[in-house]
């Protein structure tokens, strides 16, 4: 049972991490823009961090194990050395995506823009895309950055909800956000590109993370068995 006191704390840093995870998009997507006003982003931004806000907030109420384990930072001296690259692949990879859309809006513009009507429902699909990575979080207590077997905190098999469908959930949401952002900002080359750029970094990811539970997680072999898909069901 947490106490007022860590509750208050957890708070302060969820309200820090997502105004850093705010700010660090925010720069992403308006750095490489000629200009800072750029209205779509700015909508964009505006809905991005009102949702963040609104799933973080739930998590420290009511799930603080999970928003504790998330806020952990994405490195520890005794990571093993293939997840610390992988770890530095997939951020610089994420990165690179959200980078790729304003300069392909602004500087580059290869392809076609989508049509007004697929805007919306680009923001409608990265919506989607946010609660789904907060739903991950709020039925696995144990998705931290680091990948790692938990023993302190009695690291158990999750195997429903969402988790009965595909392995990695969490990963599933970035191929809702990060296409529906760039189909809302009127690019179809990024959201393409961007996503097999995600795909790429995702894949030595998970084949380290599967590779550590096996070893050491009760029940892991058989839920590879019993769950075949790791991000899209029927696909992959």
């Amino acid at each position: 049972m947490i106490t007022k006191g860590e509750l208050a704390l957890l708070f302060i840093r969820t309200l820090f991490g997502v105004c850093l995870n705010v700010v660090i998009l925010t720069l992403l997507l308006l750095t490489p823009s000629p200009s800072w006003y750029w209205y779509n982003a700015m909508i964009y931004l505006a809905l991005y961090a009102l949702l963040v806000l609104s799933g973080s907030i739930y998590l420290c109420l009511y799930h603080p194990a999970s928003i504790k384990a998330r806020l952990m930072a994405p490195y520890s001296t005794d990571q093993p050395r293939k997840d610390k690259l992988a770890t530095i692949f997939l951020l610089s990879a994420f990165a690179t995506s959200i980078i790729l859309i304003p300069l392909d809006v602004h500087h580059f513009q290869i392809g076609w823009k989508p049509p007004f009507l697929i805007r919306p429902i680009g923001l409608l699909i990265s919506s989607l895309g946010i609660f789904g990575f907060y739903l991950s979080l709020k039925e696995n207590a144990f998705a931290q950055p680091v990948v790692s077997l938990q023993k302190s905190r009695g690291h158990a098999l999750v195997d429903s909800g969402i988790y009965s469908y595909v392995r990695h959930p969490m990963y599933s949401s970035f191929f809702l956000f990060y296409p529906g952002m760039a189909l809302w900002l009127e690019s179809l080359f990024s959201a393409a590109i961007g996503s097999l750029i995600l795909i790429s970094a995702l894949i030595p990811r998970i084949v380290i993370e599967e590779s550590t539970l096996r070893r050491g997680l009760s029940g892991y072999d058989d839920y590879l068995k019993r769950v075949k898909y790791r991000i899209i069901p029927m696909f992959f």
